[in-house]
């Protein structure tokens, strides 16, 4: 349960991080 619960949570960070570095890079390039 806690493994799982602690995977979960590393797969939301990663997508947080994610989303953050794309609009961070879309603010300088024209790309995706």
């Amino acid at each position: 349960m806690s493994v799982t619960f602690g995977i979960i949570m590393l797969v939301f960070a990663m997508f947080i991080v994610a989303m953050l570095t794309a609009g961070y890079n879309e603010d300088k390039t024209s790309g995706l």
